[in-house]
């Protein structure tokens, strides 16, 4: 109940503290309840926080080097934790509020973390400017702009995310490499999950998070990459259910062994919504492609791809490139408005009630490259064009495909027999898994292992992408 900070930790000090109570202390402009000087090296642990009252700092304000370990956070004001040289391990923070962090403004670790219910009145309703941010838990908090858990971090990764909201990246805002983590119920108005964040993005769980653009991820200024994502139940009002990407750069985008399933919008691109229209700035638009590669596609809505890319300096788009896809029951399959270099080749369209391919203009009706594909059961295979040499209409013949709205139990790799086997391009097989073996759940987490479904060992994210247990 001090109305000043009761602890200071003066310059070139080297310090600790353990198993202490800290309540209802403030009125400082930097640090409630700790202030640590420049130079000073300060260790926490296993203390509380509760009800510190800064500017800058509600429980600890440092210019120094800061270690908390197994510490608790509780209604701090100003961020609870205000840091330069800043670690935090296996702590907790509850209700803190600050206007950029409201748990923690700015911190090279934060691992073993529990952020729950803080709130920033700017960007970053948990956490503001880290370097790595890993095996950490994130719910319910809110940032008024951007990222409602984290805004600005390197790296993100093995982290929980679950109903954290902001106007721009539900969960994430302006975070690097994301790897591991599992996003849910995230909300905003961009990126249900993140905005400008998880650029790579690889073996993460991305499910029932909405907005109006991009319901899980939404790039503005650049393309995405994905690796070994699952995107499954994710909703945008207007376009792209799960990826909503739209630059004024004529970047490059991957996407690569990644599971998209039953993502929904309202206008355009049930699973990915790429609109690209930019000038080159003089530079010649070379290794402008977006790749699309192994992927699965199944039950998104309107469409499983919508791909519009214009470069008006030369007056025609930044073409795409379409391999060993499996696309199933999307309404329609893959459209591209606009013209440029479109190879589809080795995919799988099944079961949509619209047309596979749509749109798919090129500088000329040679350009678009419909090759060594398998057609069944759709409204239309292709248009404008007709499909080229060595495509199949014949049942892709799935292990087991069953359109019942659960993204978990189909396994859409080729059964024996399949005309699929063999029917791509130099003898490969068409579609995103190919042929195989028995499935099993060898980890025993109730998913089979059949990628990118599944993982071994054992772990938190079922997603992972050593499927095989080799460790690699």
């Amino acid at each position: 109940d001090n109305p000043y900070t009761p602890l200071r930790i003066d310059s070139i000090a080297v310090a600790s503290l353990r198993d202490s109570v800290f309540e209802n202390n403030g009125g400082a402009t930097q640090g409630g309840h700790i202030y640590v000087d420049l130079n000073a090296v300060f260790d926490v642990d296993n203390t509380t926080f509760l009800n510190g009252d800064a500017n800058f700092g509600g429980a600890i304000y440092a210019s120094g080097d800061l270690s908390i370990a197994s510490s608790h956070f509780e209604y701090n004001t100003g961020s609870a934790v205000y840091g330069e040289d800043c670690e935090i391990i296996d702590s907790t923070f509850i209700g803190n509020i600050g206007e950029f962090g409201g748990a923690v403004y700015n911190a090279d670790l934060v691992s073993g973390g529990y952020f729950a219910e803080n709130s920033a009145s700017v960007g970053g309703g948990a956490l503001y400017d880290a370097v790595t941010v890993e095996d950490s838990q994130f719910y319910d908090n809110t940032a008024t702009d951007n990222g409602g858990a984290v805004e600005y971090a390197f790296y993100a990764r093995d982290n929980v995310f679950d109903n954290n909201q902001a106007d721009r990246g539900g969960h994430l805002s302006s975070v690097g490499e994301c790897t591991r983590n599992h996003f849910m119920h995230g909300s905003a108005t961009f990126g249900g999950a993140g905005s400008g964040a998880c650029n790579p993005s690889t073996d993460n769980l991305f499910e029932f998070n909405t907005a109006d653009y991009g319901g899980a991820l939404h790039y503005n200024f650049s393309a995405p990459e994905s690796f070994g994502d699952v995107f499954v139940y994710n909703t945008a009002t207007q376009n792209g259910g799960a990826i909503s990407a739209g630059s004024p750069f004529l970047a490059e985008g991957n996407v690569h062994r990644s599971y998209f399933c039953e993502n929904h919008a309202g206008g355009k691109g049930g699973a990915i919504y790429n609109h690209t229209i930019a000038s080159s700035f003089g530079f010649p638009p070379l290794n402008e492609y977006f790749f699309f590669t192994n992927n699965i596609f199944a039950a998104n809505s309107p469409s499983a791809i919508y791909h519009n890319s214009l470069n008006t300096t030369l007056g025609y788009g930044k073409g795409a490139e379409a391999r060993q896809n499996t696309f199933v029951a999307n309404g329609d399959g893959l459209t591209q408005p606009t013209s440029g270099l479109m190879p589809v080749n080795s995919n799988i369209f099944a079961d949509h009630t619209g047309t596979a391919l749509t749109d798919l203009w090129g500088a000329s009706p040679g350009d678009v490259y419909i090759i060594n594909n398998v057609f069944w059961n759709n409204g239309t295979d292709a248009d404008p064009y007709p499909p080229g040499p060595n495509n199949l209409i014949a049942d892709p013949m799935f292990e087991d495909w069953t359109d019942d709205g659960d993204c978990w139990n189909d396994d859409f790799r080729l059964a024996p027999g399949s005309p699929a086997i063999g029917a791509g391009v130099g003898g490969a097989d068409a579609g995103a898994l190919g042929g195989g073996g028995a499935l099993s759940d060898r980890d025993g987490d109730g998913h089979l292992d059949a990628p990118p479904m599944d993982n071994c060992p054992d772990d938190p994210n079922p997603f992972q992408a050593d499927a095989d247990c080799d460790g690699i």
